[in-house]
């Protein structure tokens, strides 16, 4: 198969917030989303990813990558930025029908600086196997090496 090398270049840029942002529909395999919602209240964070869904192709997947609280949350008052513990995301990918498809945690960062975590999440509960293990639709989440 021939792939131009425009193939995998970013087509569209859009200036406007995100809790106003609705993705064209089935247009996306992935949507990225870093150190970007805390930002959104509550309300609009769920809104967003309620919306963005309809973005996502058949199989197609959110990474979310934040900084992570060790409880509760932690309120800026400098940007107004929430960065949230892990329980408070894993309860708003709940409101948002969001599953965890795979965690993996940002290493060798400093203490003092709070830790960062990246989520896939899809829009459909993994199917779990004979052998108790999850299955992985096509466009699943995968670590690259090179």
């Amino acid at each position: 198969m021939d792939v131009g090398h425009d193939t995998h270049k970013a087509a569209n840029f859009y200036c406007i917030p995100l809790q106003d942002f609705t993705p064209e529909e089935g247009r996306y395999d992935v949507i990225w989303i870093q150190w970007c919602i805390g930002q959104l209240t509550d309300d609009d964070f769920i809104s967003f990813f309620n919306r963005a869904k309809v973005g996502l192709k058949p199989d197609g997947f959110f990474v979310l990558k934040e900084n992570i609280a060790k409880n509760g949350f932690v309120l800026d008052k400098e940007d107004n930025s929430v960065t949230r513990s892990d329980a408070y995301f894993r309860e708003l990918f709940n409101k948002c029908g969001l599953y965890i498809h795979s965690i993996k945690n940002q290493k060798e960062l400093p203490e003092e600086l709070f830790a960062v975590r990246m989520y896939a999440l899809v829009t459909s509960q993994p199917k779990v196997t004979k052998n108790g293990k999850r299955g992985r639709p096509k466009n699943s989440p995968r670590i690259i090496r090179s």
